[in-house]
This record gives C-alpha cells, structure tokens and sequence, in this order.
C-alpha cells in the first residue's frame, strides 16, 4: 500500500484487493502457527493448554497494544508511513520465526512429508469428512458458529448502540472494549497455568456463560458505564479461559497431518455466521430497542453456551486419563497430557 501510494497512487480498488488479499492468507498463517505449536510445546516442556494460553494471550495483548500504537504512528508520522512500519514489523516477524523456530524439527512435519498429497481437492474433502465424522468437532463448530454470531451482533452493532444512547459516545465504548480485552489477556495467561489441573468441560461450559452473560444483561438492563466496566472485566477473563482448553482438544483429537486443513475448516465454520449476526441485531435493535435485543441475545447465548453439560459426545473434551494415556485418538495420534 505504501509503495504504491508513494509512486502511481492507490486507488480505492486497488486497496480493497490488497486488503481482500490480505485477509485470505490470514487464516493460512493462523493455521501454520496452530500447527507449530504442539512441536514448540514439546520441547518447551510445557503442558499443551499453558501454551495456548500464551498463544491466545500473546494474540489478544497484541490487539490490545496495536490500536492505540496505530493511532499514536498515524498522528505522528502519516497513515502511509505508519503501514510502511506496520509492514516493516511483520518482516520483523517472520525472520524471528525462522531464527527462533526454524530447528525445531516437529513430528507433524514429518508425518506430513512422509505421507504425499493426494491433490488440493481431496486433501480438503478428507479433512471435512474429519470434521463431520467426528462427534465433538461437529457440536464445537455448531456452538461456536451460533456464540460468534452472537459476539458479532453485540460487538459490532449492539454495544455501539447503546454507548451511543445511554453511556455518552465513543470514548465510553472505547473503555468498555478495552477493558474487555485486557481482562481477556490476563485470562489467557494466567488460566494457561492452572488449565492442565481442572475439569475440561465444566471449565469451558461456566466460562462460556460468564464471557456472556454479564456483558449481556448488564446494558439488557439499562445501567451504567460503572456497571459496563465491571460487567467486560468479568466476561474478559472468562473468555480468555475459553480457547485454551478448546485449542488442547483440537490439538489432541486432529491428526498431525491433517491439522492444517482441519483448523482451516474450522475457522470457516466458526466464523460463518459474523457477518449475519451484526445485520440482524441491527434489525431487531429497530424493531424492539437496544436494551431487549441485549435481553434475548443474553438468553439465547446462556441457553446454547450450556449445550456441553448435556454430556453425550462432550464429555470427548476431557483430558485422557493417565492410564489411558496410550489410547489412539482419532485418525492415529496419541493424547498429549
């Protein structure tokens, strides 16, 4: 965007596919990074949720920093200059990768190299037919296609809302959201350390709930920014405790060699539903006002975040039992405890 800007101009087109471009090889590098991790793990000598609480920590710290070191680049030194930095940063990143990771030499990689490709298409369809095959995977992504799309419409539609009307504008929703974001950081790491010794599923059921009830009923309510704080504090740190303990069940249930296309469907499934949740909170905001969308979005997502103590195929979440440590999960790899 930079050189382009400095030299024969960007045109508005011209940005949108660069951005489109862009977004399409996010979800190919979040799914690299996921795949390294179990390796990285291992040798670390570090219990597989404490590393994606770090993973999902170091993620959320860096939205958390990145807006307000944005907009301090932008006001010093110019929007272009600052995405020159932004990308002189992400060059950074990469050589760090192959400095740092570079020999770690992953079981993954092996197995993925041992086993060839059967070509584009059927590599895809093998990993779907994984994901609808296996009971868990099938009621994760449903769960978490319906709580996104409910993240969706309070996030980007409800909230600005209500912060317009009832808690004075922008700088009260920025408070909201950064606290809500900061509390998730801490939730991230300090559960990744205390993740490996509690019960999976009941941990991810009450955190789930918690990450949204409050922030739900508390502007279901009407009440106050004092309210709005504390309500993001707590729905912050319950939800930073989510993806640490759903990151180790996929890392342990997915074949080594087919993680990469799994959490690549994955991330599709989970982020289907984003785009419609914010356009039907704007609707129904019309219809029946801010304060009781919040109400029924607030029920809805109690009543689904609680599917997993139905038991049935959920109870797949929790860890092996030390004894069974050697069982073979699906596909033919071993628990990792």
């Amino acid at each position: 965007m930079p050189v382009l800007a400095w030299t024969v101009g960007l045109p508005f087109w011209a940005l949108l596919a660069l951005v489109f471009v862009s977004g399409m090889f996010d979800t190919p590098g979040e799914s690299a990074r996921r795949v390294l991790l179990p390796g990285l793990a291992v040798s670390a000598g570090v219990p597989l949720e404490r590393a994606v609480g770090h993973f999902e920590g170091s993620a959320r710290l860096s939205v958390l920093v990145g807006a307000p070191v944005g907009g301090l680049l932008v006001g010093a030194v110019g929007p272009m200059a600052a995405l020159a930095w932004t990308a002189a940063a992400f060059g950074t990143a990469a050589l760090l990768t192959v400095v740092l990771i570079g020999g770690v030499e992953s079981a993954a990689a092996a197995d993925t190299a041992s086993t060839p490709s059967q070509g584009y298409w059927q590599d895809i369809a093998e990993g779907f037919r994984f994901c609808v095959r296996d009971p868990l995977f099938r009621l994760i992504v449903a769960l978490v296609l319906v709580t996104n799309l409910l993240d969706a419409a309070r996030s980007n539609t409800l909230l600005p809302l209500y912060a317009d009307d009832r808690l004075g504008g922008a700088q009260a929703l920025g408070l909201v959201s950064g606290t809500f974001g900061g509390a998730a950081f801490l939730g991230s790491v300090v559960f990744g350390y205390v993740a490996h010794r509690v019960p999976r599923r009941l941990t991810f059921t009450l955190c789930f709930i918690l990450a949204g009830g409050p922030s739900l009923l508390v502007p279901a309510l009407g009440l106050g920014l004092p309210w709005m704080l504390g309500s993001a504090a707590v729905s912050g740190l319950a939800a930073g405790a989510i993806n640490p303990v759903l990151g180790a069940v996929e890392l342990e249930r997915i074949p080594e060699r087919m993680r990469a296309r799994v959490f690549g469907l994955l991330g599709a499934g989970a982020w289907a539903g984003i785009p419609v949740g914010g356009l039907l909170a704007g609707l129904a905001a019309d219809g029946i006002g801010t304060s009781a969308t919040f109400g029924a979005v607030a029920m809805l997502y109690t009543v689904v975040t609680m599917a997993p103590l139905l038991g049935g195929s959920w109870r797949l979440m929790e860890r092996p039992r030390p004894e069974a440590s050697a069982r073979t999960l699906p596909g033919g790899t071993q628990g990792l405890d």
